[in-house]
């Protein structure tokens, strides 16, 4: 899925938005209508706390939460298939996300 968007930046080595955004859980209603502005076709968001990724897909400006993926559930991505992991991964990984004290 390819999305003319209007996005500017100053810095020579970045053109464009991201085709996917991927953050630790954090204020999600404002960054949801901050990257659905620049039609970021795709946004995760990880939440170490409950072990789980929400997927959201873009559709008429605003963002669709696709799915929630859980434990060893294989996330994928329409947008960049290269990409294939899953929740146990990330917690093997980094534990340090999933060892807050």
């Amino acid at each position: 899925m390819l999305i003319e968007r209007d996005w500017h930046t100053n810095e020579p080595w970045i053109e464009g938005a991201s085709d996917l955004v991927i953050e630790l859980e954090r204020d999600k209603i404002d960054k949801l209508k901050t990257y659905a502005a620049y039609l970021i076709p795709e946004y995760w968001i990880i939440d170490p706390s409950s072990y789980v990724l929400e997927q959201y897909f873009i559709t008429n400006d605003r963002y669709k939460m696709i799915k929630v993926f859980q434990a060893k559930e294989t996330i994928t991505s329409q947008n960049i298939t290269c990409v294939s992991f899953t929740m146990q991964d990330i917690k093997d990984h980094f534990p340090s996300l999933y060892n807050k004290s």
